[in-house]
């Protein structure tokens, strides 16, 4: 089985949602489905209803943190960690540290969808 590059968000979360995969129940595979599906691209309001009406909070965070890592994995450098620090104002206080030039194209797209999921993503240089 391959899956085409282009949408492959879509076509990963299709495989997920409906192949048989032993020991998950359906309402599993559907929220693993929408965490893979909003990994990646633009996610509209009518994206961001959707997955929250399977998805539970905890989810939603997962797809958002994929989104990060995807945007990270995107650089395709080393991350020093002393470079930038990133901090997620959440309930958890998340701190996180990479390398500002490399990632900060890719992140401001992202402090918009981040927004929209009551997650604020500030961009800190040292």
């Amino acid at each position: 089985m391959s899956i085409g590059h282009s949408s492959y968000h879509r076509h990963s979360a299709y495989i997920l949602e409906f192949g048989e995969i032993a020991g998950f129940l359906q309402m599993e595979q559907t929220r693993l489905a929408g965490m893979v599906r909003y990994h990646r691209r633009k996610i509209t309001a009518n994206d961001h209803k959707a997955l929250m009406s399977i998805s539970t909070d905890r989810m939603t965070k997962l797809a958002l943190l994929l989104r990060l890592a995807v945007a990270i994995n995107h650089t395709r450098t080393d991350i020093q960690k002393s470079d930038i620090k990133f901090t997620l104002h959440s309930p958890t206080h998340w701190v996180l540290d990479m390398k500002k030039e490399k990632l900060f194209t890719g992140l401001v797209d992202e402090i918009d969808n981040f927004l929209s999921w009551g997650v604020t993503l500030d961009v800190l240089s040292r």
